[in-house]
């Protein structure tokens, strides 16, 4: 008598839906999706490389506009120059004297040119300076030897003298306004170009007061070097965002939407320079206050820091794709991994894009929503479960919640940062508390039947 075969039932295989990715376990697939986010590294510095080259061809094209009205500006002065001789037959030398008291007040009015796709705010500060020059001291003769009473001078520097659109003038005791010229009368100046005023005769011996009206225009920042023993500064503008920097920042300040108002009280202690210098030169003093007409926020600057960081942005995105694929019944091939991390680049393009035409916030909002919807429905869809797609467009919202805190408040990335870490780790653990990473089922899972004996 013959038999027949029993055929073995087939075993059920034990491999996890992950195996369409070419990897039967979980860490691989984890594996996979770090080395992407690195390999998207170099798409990214790509990307880098374009918001630096049109950061600079946005400074190209500030100086050239600020070059048909005036460059960043500094303001030295005023200063009383004596000319003096060791002997009547040697070469003149200076002794340069700051004031006993200064009082600057300057109206700054700001506007943004536009050339192309670009701009720039250019500043016009309307200034006027009043104070007074003490006494020469008796023995300033024994000190320095011949002096020239009849040639000394008042004189002051501005960085860019091209800035000026009318002429500087000054006021000596009420006796009537005087015009500066250009020059400093043999004086030299390193940095700045100067403008001098020839003082009447013998007036620098007695001492006097003064008041100056000049109109300066320039670009971007403005920089006052104190020079008195005491000297005070008021400044009002229009410009709602200053950015105050310098050795000195101001005693007091109010900032609104419509502009804003500063004032500072130097003491001859914090310039760093003596009330007579004997010196080639005007003095500069180590106090200088700046005031940035800036805008905002520089967003050429904030998408190249962040994208120094786009490693993590993309570990945790890929992070939620692979919680939500464990979680479901479907696996992601690693080039579906791929075209996600090709998106989350195309959104700091498209940032760059659209902020050099409708500002940084606009240009947020409208990268940021393309790229979480294109996303959320990708990975949707590929995991065949709208409730994926749900909470990836909530994941990809808080990323860019907290990218927008980094770019934008720097001093709050640190924290932003922590919590989201600590945030992502506790959902991993939550996820994956019970996945057998080597690929096999969860513990939880009702074990595989046995096959059934072969009978001869």
């Amino acid at each position: 008598m013959s038999t027949s075969d029993t055929v073995a039932a087939p075993v059920p295989s034990r491999r996890s839906g992950l195996a369409h990715l070419g990897i039967r376990s979980p860490m691989g697939k984890l594996v996979i999706a770090g080395v992407i986010s690195f390999l998207l590294m170099v798409p990214a510095m790509i990307v880098l490389g374009f918001v630096n080259e049109r950061a600079h061809r946005a400074e190209t094209v500030a100086k050239e506009i600020a070059a048909g009205w005036g460059g960043e500006q500094t303001l030295n002065g005023p200063y009383l120059v004596l000319p003096y001789r060791k002997s009547e037959w040697s070469s003149p030398l200076y002794a340069v004297f700051s004031a006993e008291q200064l009082k600057m007040d300057l109206n700054v009015g700001v506007e943004e040119r536009k050339r192309s796709i670009y701009r720039t705010p250019l500043f016009q500060s309307r200034t006027h300076i009043s104070g007074r020059f003490a006494p020469l001291p008796a023995t300033i003769e024994e000190k320095l030897g011949v002096v020239d009473y009849d040639s000394a001078f008042m004189a002051m520097s501005v960085s860019d003298i091209s800035g000026f659109r009318s002429e500087a003038r000054i006021d000596i005791d009420g006796r009537g306004k005087g015009v500066f010229q250009p020059g400093l009368s043999g004086l030299a100046d390193r940095k700045h170009r100067g403008f001098s005023y020839a003082l009447p005769e013998g007036l620098a011996r007695s001492g006097f007061s003064f008041n100056v009206d000049l109109t300066l225009n320039g670009a971007r920042q403005l920089t006052i070097l104190p020079s008195a023993r005491a000297t005070e500064i008021e400044m009002n503008s229009d410009w709602p965002h200053p950015g105050f920097a310098g050795r000195m920042l101001p005693d007091s300040r109010a900032v609104t939407g419509q502009g804003f108002s500063a004032s500072w009280t130097i003491p001859s202690l914090a310039q760093g320079t003596s009330m007579m210098n004997l010196a080639t030169s005007l003095p500069e003093s180590a106090a200088e206050i700046s005031v940035g007409f800036v805008e905002p926020l520089q967003f050429y600057q904030v998408i190249a820091r962040t994208l120094k960081y786009s490693t993590a942005f993309f570990a945790l995105t890929f992070l939620a794709v692979f919680i939500l694929e464990v979680k479901g019944n479907r696996s992601i091939h690693w080039m579906q991994y791929a075209l996600v991390g090709l998106a989350l680049v195309i959104f700091f393009l498209l940032l760059l894009a659209l902020a050099e035409h409708i500002g940084f916030g606009p240009a947020y909002a409208i990268a940021a929503t393309a790229t979480t919807m294109l996303i959320s429905w990708y990975v949707g869809d590929a995991l065949r479960r709208l409730r994926s797609g749900v909470i990836m467009a909530g994941v990809l919202g808080v990323i860019y919640v907290v990218i927008y805190l980094v770019m934008s408040e720097e001093d709050y990335a640190l924290l932003a940062g922590s919590i989201v870490a600590f945030l992502t780790i506790t959902a991993t653990m939550f996820a994956t508390r019970r996945l057998e990473w080597d690929g096999g089922e969860s513990s939880s899972a009702s074990p595989l039947p046995e096959a059934p004996p072969r009978t001869a």
